[in-house]
């Protein structure tokens, strides 16, 4: 089992030594700069980078364990945290979309003078999730950031970081994290977890153990199995197999499963090429190998290429406009159908594998 999981609900920062060095020492040096984007893959530990400065700066020896629980429970005056709701409806739709009324607050909080004399920190959980109006209100209030106030802005993706908001900031690049670190978050954050679970969310999670804790809340062993099956029967394509896929899909609210289909589905096309070119050793299941190896068969590299970006964009738009989650698992059907067209017949096989 794995207790819920918040960035800031951790003491444990792995990895990211030299982005570590690089903000103390400006801290040490009173040379800190008042905003900073930290860029990179999602999942690697850049939000729990980012409070982990919050609790460098807010803290003193005298009080470390104080302010670490204020920080964890979110009550800590000096800490604004500005990040989406999640609110899911009832339909099953989920707004990530951070309001430009909530971006407007740090105007108001860094107004007030620090409740301990001291910073005043608010950290942006993701740029990702703003929109034209939300960047427009962050560069309003980084045209005159007071004294002692410091912006930490998570960015899992470059799109929303313009040049205009760049010029503004500090960037800190992130990296995917070594696998010996994963496996120190992962042991540390999830109870029992056993070898080979461990190793194939260490395989799927290619680096980033948030990816790797989402794949295993939201069955992602089980799906990418399901779809190393799908491809394994080839040209026969198993409406079993598209049932199953679907049964893992809905069995959890909102669409974090859907997106996780479309992470796994990525993975087993990246891990497709590498076989192709042979620099891949390692098995996720006892089907992965030989569906690969069919897919090779049966698909030219770029029709395979072709296949992956149609299915991931169908999967974008059931997100998007919360469509139908068993139209967006039988769309993989329509595409495997065309691409298999191009070389040669295929089986729609209804009752069996």
């Amino acid at each position: 089992m794995i207790e819920e999981f918040h960035p800031r609900k951790t003491r444990l920062l792995v990895g990211h030594e030299k982005q570590l060095n690089i903000v103390k020492s400006a801290i040490n040096n009173s040379k800190l700069h008042h905003s900073w984007i930290f860029e990179g893959p999602n999942g690697v530990g850049k939000a729990t980078f980012a409070y982990s400065i919050a609790n460098i700066l807010l803290s003193s020896r005298k009080d470390n364990n104080k302010i670490h629980n204020q920080i964890y429970n979110n009550v800590h005056p000096d800490l604004k945290i500005i990040e989406d709701d999640s609110i899911v409806s009832k339909q099953g739709a989920t707004s990530n979309i951070i309001p430009v009324s909530k971006v407007r607050e740090i105007e108001d909080f860094f107004s007030k003078k620090a409740s301990y004399a001291g910073w005043r920190v608010a950290i942006i959980d993701s740029l990702d999730k703003l929109n034209i109006y939300g960047l427009n209100a962050l560069l309003k209030i980084l045209e005159e950031p007071p004294k002692k106030s410091l912006i930490l802005a998570i960015a899992n993706r470059n799109s929303n970081t313009i040049p205009t908001l760049r010029s503004r900031c500090n960037m800190l690049r992130f990296s995917l994290l070594k696998k010996s670190d994963c496996e120190k978050i992962l042991t540390n954050l999830i109870a029992d977890l056993n070898i080979e679970i461990m190793n194939k969310l260490l395989i799927l999670s290619e680096g980033s153990p948030g990816k790797a804790i989402s794949i295993y809340e939201n069955k992602g062993i089980e799906i990418y199995e399901k779809i190393s099956e799908l491809f394994l029967n080839l040209p026969n394509i198993s409406m079993t197999s598209i049932e199953n896929i679907h049964e893992l899909i809905i069995s959890k609210s909102g669409n974090e499963a859907l997106n996780i289909l479309r992470v796994l589905f990525t993975v087993f096309i990246s891990r497709t090429y590498r076989r192709y070119f042979n620099i891949i050793n390692d098995d996720i299941n006892k089907y992965e190998k030989d569906a690969q190896l069919n897919c090779i068969d049966k698909m030219s590299m770029s029709n395979l290429s072709t296949l992956w970006e149609n299915i991931c964009d169908n999967i974008n738009q059931t997100i998007l406009f919360n469509l139908d989650k068993k139209q967006a698992v039988l769309e993989m059907v329509n595409e495997l159908i065309k691409i298999l067209k191009y070389k040669e017949n295929y089986v729609l096989n209804i009752n069996g594998k």
